[in-house]
């Protein structure tokens, strides 16, 4: 009976030690809940903050794909205005030079009519200066010539107006004398 004593007084000892122990483990257990709840509170924030940008980030990727591709359309279209701008540009550039090539024929083709009518004209001036020298040097002759002639002519007129003078005064005398003649023979003898 000894045995069922200590036996009996070892079981409220022995479910003390079990209910202690039980205790201290539900204890322990609170303790990680509570600790694993705290970490869990932590922890959401980050995970919702995560889950926002999980589910932000495809909208994002897309937005980034969109003013990519917007900026790729603005590149093209710029590009493409780019190589008309230039196109334009070239052919403007091309339609000048084909036209300051033309004036510039146009105007090499008159300089050189200028300079043959230019030569033709020089040709012609020095003919008629020539001619010109030419028909002086003849006329100044001929003036001399003319000269000489009318000097003579002076000269056999003032001659031939003193041989007439000269005649008229013998043919005056010689009327006189005449008349006279002819008054005496008709005149009656005294």
């Amino acid at each position: 009976t000894a045995i069922k004593r200590e036996s009996l007084a070892a079981e409220p000892e022995q479910a003390d030690l079990q209910y202690s122990t039980a205790k201290q483990q539900q204890r322990t257990q609170l303790f990680t809940n509570n600790i694993s709840h705290a970490s869990l509170k932590r922890k959401l924030p980050a995970a919702q903050t995560s889950r926002v940008n999980i589910e932000t980030k495809p909208h994002e990727r897309e937005l980034q794909v969109e003013r990519r591709e917007r900026g790729r359309h603005r590149f093209a279209d710029w590009e493409r205005e780019d190589r008309e701008a230039n196109k334009r540009e070239q052919a403007e550039n091309n339609a000048h030079q084909k036209r300051t090539d033309a004036e510039l024929k146009a105007l090499r083709a008159e300089l050189s009519s200028l300079r043959e009518t230019y030569a033709d004209l020089q040709d012609t001036h020095t003919s008629l200066a020539c001619t010109s020298s030419q028909s002086v040097s003849q006329h100044k002759s001929l003036l001399t010539t003319l000269q000489h002639h009318a000097s003579l002519l002076e000269e056999e007129l003032v001659e031939a107006r003193a041989l007439v003078d000269s005649r008229s005064q013998q043919l005056q005398e010689a009327q006189d004398k005449i008349d006279e003649l002819q008054a005496r023979s008709t005149s009656p003898p005294t």
